[in-house]
């Protein structure tokens, strides 16, 4: 009973690690994908601007 809780314990360590894993290749994901956006309008408004 008591090694099968810890290697429970083991085993949801393991899935929360891959977890925070993905979550930090998530958020770096939408940052770059924030950043893309950003520098786009960025040029299309700059070139908006520069006409008028």
């Amino acid at each position: 009973m008591k090694q099968l809780d810890v290697y429970d314990f083991k085993k949801i360590k393991k899935l929360n690690l891959i977890k925070i894993k993905y979550n930090l290749f998530e958020n770096l994901n939408r940052i770059i994908y924030t950043i893309m956006v950003v520098n786009f309008l960025t040029v299309v408004f700059g070139k908006i601007l520069y006409r008028c």
